[in-house]
């Protein structure tokens, strides 16, 4: 059994493994010490296994150890470990986003309305270029004075329909 969940399309995941020796967990009770403190489990019993989540692809991973860095080495990486037992390191804030449900979804649903978008274009070479967007200028917040002008013109301009209306009735 596989614990490999394809959704798209197969994609190659870029491992960054640990550079040179990791620090392992001494036990049990360190584990779910740093485990709480990177926020990846509350729970009196913590987890054992996480999702590793791309756009088209999610894998149950474990936590083997952590990297430490920084220069009074206050931060971490956490060494995680696939199924086919290749590691690599992420951010425990970022493994912490990948175990939320809607993580990835939004990106997900923009490829597949890019990918309808693509196939219609299939004769074009320039489908991977960056189209750029103009941005619009952003106005000026009108003044308190211009506000107050233009609320009276729009009263103004507003109550004389309604008088040349009265004036062909009578």
């Amino acid at each position: 059994m596989t614990n490999h969940v394809p959704l798209l399309s197969k994609r190659i995941i870029q491992y960054i493994p640990p550079r040179g020796v990791f620090e392992l967990f001494r036990d049990d009770e360190h584990y779910k010490q740093m485990v709480k403190e990177w926020g990846l489990s509350a729970a009196k019993e913590a987890k054992k296994e996480f999702w590793y989540k791309e756009k088209d692809t999610q894998q149950l991973v474990t936590i083997k150890g952590y990297e430490i860095y920084g220069t009074s080495a206050e931060f971490n990486t956490v060494v995680i470990e696939f199924d086919d037992g290749k590691l690599t390191c992420i951010h425990p804030a970022y493994l912490k986003e990948m175990q939320q449900a809607s993580f990835g979804k939004e990106s997900m649903w923009q490829e597949v309305k890019e990918g309808s978008h693509a196939e219609q274009n299939v004769g074009n070479t320039t489908t991977d270029s960056v189209q750029e967007i103009p941005a619009e200028p952003i106005k000026d917040k009108p003044k308190k004075a211009d506000a107050k002008k233009q609320k009276k013109k729009n009263q103004l301009q507003s109550s004389f329909p309604l008088r040349k209306f009265i004036l062909r009735q009578v």
